[in-house]
């Protein structure tokens, strides 16, 4: 039992790490010209840095809803896999959507790197809660969107 749990917790560990993703819009460096929305847009580097830390707490908040969901759903019964899938449909995909709305909140709707980046993770999340296998496949649905935000600068948000 320790073995499977702490094969689990591995597992948990890699996908948390590939589900950030980030999301939003791309943020200007010069912050923008004209309107409030333009003013209060953040710098890329600043938006960088919030996100990070939207996605470090976004991930321990994963990890402890996860393990809470271990206690509580009497996971000694179940296969390893089944453990898997029922924190990915009801943590980790959740989890990693919440993170990409709380970065698209972050900037207007309007910037295309930051809007692919968020309706990758969405569809990625969307697939992971009607087949959570996928998570653990080679064709794992929150990949594009970690690629897409570690192409944007993101480093806590999408590791793969």
């Amino acid at each position: 039992m320790r073995r499977g749990v702490a094969l689990f917790a591995g597992v948990l560990a890699l996908a948390v790490a590939g589900c950030g993703g980030g999301g939003g819009s791309e943020a200007t460096d010069s912050g923008g010209s004209g309107g409030d929305a333009a003013a209060s847009t953040p710098t890329k580097a600043a938006l960088i840095a919030r996100g990070n830390a939207i996605c470090a707490a976004g991930e321990r908040a994963i990890d402890a809803k996860a393990a809470k969901l271990a206690r509580e759903s009497g996971s000694a019964k179940k296969s390893a896999r089944a453990q898997q899938e029922e924190t990915t449909a009801k943590v980790i995909a959740p989890g990693v959507r919440r993170q990409a709305e709380e970065i698209a909140a972050l900037v207007p709707s309007d910037s295309t790197p930051i809007d692919a980046m968020v309706a990758a993770v969405k569809k990625g999340a969307k697939e992971l809660e009607s087949d959570p296998g996928k998570l653990f496949s080679a064709k794992n649905p929150l990949t594009a969107g970690a690629q897409l935000a570690q192409a944007y600068g993101f480093t806590q948000c999408g590791g793969i």
